[in-house]
């Protein structure tokens, strides 16, 4: 890590979903024909790829999504949104053919959410030219996986990834399991490419048909895989790259769960941000955990992803726990990292 007074700012390109997110508090989740009442509601900027371009903004980074989006009201409101929080909204499509995306987000007591909606615009992504969008100096791609369910959006999304790999800029691919139902042998043939590949436990078993975690690693690494991030939830997550191969388990933070929509693609924030500071890869996974765990004390993400300040504030609490022995160095270099980009930060939204 570079001892300066401020820290670098790389370009970040995120490319995938944005929506309207309807989160909704229920009681329980309703049977089948049956009818579930929510006792409270909010409307707010959702989407993978978008939840995870905010949270890199609030550390520091030129943040950039590409999207495609409905000119209607609501995709309106949502790119206002984005550009109030410090995301480059100039890549994202209108388009008048179809409606922004919309999801309803059921979140009961045990802060577990179920999504079910509507994809509209975003499945008409198109990137008519990589090769010229790739003239703007990103220094790290993220790509989420829900753009690889249609034929269209996959082969531009494909394409982006190839002139990247050519150009020598990092990817990240953000996995889900809708994806690997739709697109396996497509994702599979894109590992090579990827330089980070970030997915849950069931996505890596089912993306590599294993039966454990670490055959489906192997796998990965066989398939041409280089750091592989695997989301267990409250059980924290478990890094490994090519060159070591070994695995590490990063413990999960302990925080009052309220929501989890958006805690995955907090995670990626934090991993993605770490390894672009110079952070060792548990370091790196750790700034995710304590990312994810914070997005999960608050309803929904979009404009509430945790800031560099809250991140702070949960280390420095955890900090005396003997629980963290072990982290005493990866808890040093986040507290080092943090004030400088927390400061920032604050200077900004000043």
């Amino acid at each position: 890590i570079r001892r300066e007074r401020s820290m670098p700012k790389t370009s970040i390109l995120s490319v995938g979903d944005i929506n309207a997110d309807v989160l909704a508090l229920l009681e329980k989740y309703p049977p089948v024909g049956g009818e579930g009442v929510a006792r409270y509601a909010e409307l707010r900027v959702g989407g993978s790829a978008v939840n995870t371009a905010l949270a890199l903004a609030r550390l520091g980074f030129h943040s950039s999504v590409l999207s495609s989006a409905g000119d209607d009201p609501i995709g309106r409101f949502l790119l206002a949104k984005l550009a109030a929080e410090g995301v480059d909204v100039s890549l994202v499509q209108q388009n008048p053919s179809e409606l922004t995306g919309i999801m309803f987000i059921a979140v009961t007591p045990d802060g577990e959410r179920t999504i079910f909606g509507y994809r509209g615009a975003n499945r008409l992504l198109d990137i008519p030219s990589p090769e010229a969008l790739l003239e703007r100096e990103f220094g790290w791609v993220h790509i989420s996986g829900y753009t690889l369910m249609e034929d269209g959006p996959r082969r531009s999304v494909g394409t982006l990834l190839k002139a990247a790999h050519h150009k020598g800029v990092p990817v990240s691919l953000d996995m889900g399991m809708c994806v690997v139902e739709a697109a396996r042998e497509a994702v599979m043939e894109m590992v090579p490419m990827v330089r980070m590949l970030l997915l849950n436990r069931s996505e890596l078993l089912a993306l590599t048909r294993a039966t454990n975690i670490t055959e489906g690693l192997n796998a990965l690494f066989g398939a041409g895989a280089r750091t592989v991030a695997v989301k267990l939830g409250d059980g924290g997550s478990l890094v490994t790259d090519v060159s070591s191969r070994e695995l590490v388990k990063v413990p999960a933070f302990s925080v009052e769960v309220l929501d989890t929509t958006g805690a995955g693609d907090c995670f990626n924030a934090g991993l993605i941000a770490g390894t672009l500071w110079g952070l060792p890869l548990q370091s790196s996974a750790l700034l995710g955990n304590a990312l994810g765990g914070l997005a999960c004390t608050v309803l929904g993400a979009g404009e509430r992803v945790p800031t560099p300040s809250q991140v702070l504030e949960l280390l420095q609490r955890e900090e005396a726990s003997t629980a963290w022995e072990p982290w005493r160095e990866d808890f040093a270099r986040l507290m080092e990292v943090l004030p400088l980009v927390s400061s920032e930060h604050e200077a900004e939204s000043a």
